[in-house]
């Protein structure tokens, strides 16, 4: 592999998208289900049990969601109509593009990249944004889920694309690349990829425009068509899933709480505690997408890093 960026051939970002053919892209019945969800006006339960039911490991998803702890329902679900109500039809959206992640995402390293290592990202990512904003904004915490899910749609692109480009960041990030190196590197960094394809899939705007400034170093960027509030809870997931992830968390917690405490006022307690408690979440959900589960035990994780932030009084280092 090159050791000097001199060496290698650095694609531009609209290089990596010239191909629609051979872009990732959902299953035809899940575009289909967006699709009709996006006519308001004309929205049939029936109909979209319909077109799921045509896809059994779609259907099976959708059984398994709607019986999840998400939703915790009084009693179980048996039907595809029954789920749907239970999910909601706002929420469909978000579940069905949701599950076909694992058709979206490698199941074989390749290219530099590390399949499990993506899927345990994305699963993590997802379900913290989902978590944070079902704190401070309710009301997104689908969208949230979604946008975490699909935010790192990015490396797929330019490990396929560029596949020796994309293992030279991964070496420096020592395992997964670092937004600054992305930025020094190629002039743009992966969520700008992520965000362009999922236009390229015409999902919302807003989605993309929050994935596009939901890393740190986009902070204080303004954009005419971004949520502030997705933008937040997004921004939430990703240093959530550095903490979970990454193989030192004491920094990610750090950075995590630096920008949790001033702008939403949660404390250390309250953000260890989250992340400790999201562990059967992420479980579940990885579950729900037929991923191994990711998680190793965030407790230990949590209080080790935890005891290295906190001064010997117990209150958070400045």
């Amino acid at each position: 592999m090159p050791t000097k960026i001199d060496d290698l051939q650095l694609p531009s970002r609209e290089d990596l998208l010239v191909d629609p053919s051979k872009l990732p892209t959902p299953p035809a019945v899940v575009l289909e289900v967006i699709h009709h969800l996006g006519d308001e006006d004309n929205v049939s339960v029936p109909k979209l049990a319909n077109i799921i039911g045509r896809e059994p490991s779609l259907a099976a998803s959708v059984l398994k969601i709607a019986n999840s702890a998400l939703y915790s329902p009084a009693t179980r679900v048996t039907s595809l109509p029954q789920a749907l109500m239970t999910i909601g039809l706002r929420q469909l959206r978000v579940h069905v593009m949701a599950t076909s992640m694992r058709q979206i995402l490698p199941a074989d390293s390749d290219g530099g990249l590390n399949a499990d290592e993506i899927r345990k990202r994305t699963v993590v990512n997802g379900t913290l944004s989902r978590i944070f904003a079902q704190k401070v904004f309710p009301n997104l915490a689908e969208e949230a889920f979604l946008g975490g899910l699909l935010g790192s749609i990015g490396h797929l692109v330019m490990a396929q694309e560029a596949p020796i480009v994309y293992e030279h960041l991964t070496t420096l990030g020592e395992g997964w690349p670092d937004p600054v190196h992305e930025m020094d590197i190629l002039g743009f960094s992966l969520d700008d990829v992520a965000a362009d394809l999922l236009r390229v899939w015409r999902l919302p705007e807003s989605l993309a425009d929050a994935v596009l400034l939901r890393s740190p170093l986009r902070q204080g960027w303004e954009h005419d068509d971004a949520d502030t509030d997705l933008v937040n809870a997004l921004r939430l997931g990703l240093l959530s899933e550095r903490v979970l992830s990454d193989t030192d968390a004491t920094e990610p917690l750090r950075a995590l709480l630096d920008y949790a405490r001033p702008v939403f006022g949660f404390d250390l307690m309250a953000v260890s505690n989250t992340l400790v408690e999201a562990e059967p979440v992420v479980a579940e959900i990885a579950s729900s997408l037929s991923f191994r589960d990711p998680t190793d035990g965030y407790a230990q994780r949590i209080s080790t890093a935890t005891a290295e932030i906190e001064e010997p009084d117990g209150d958070p280092a400045e």
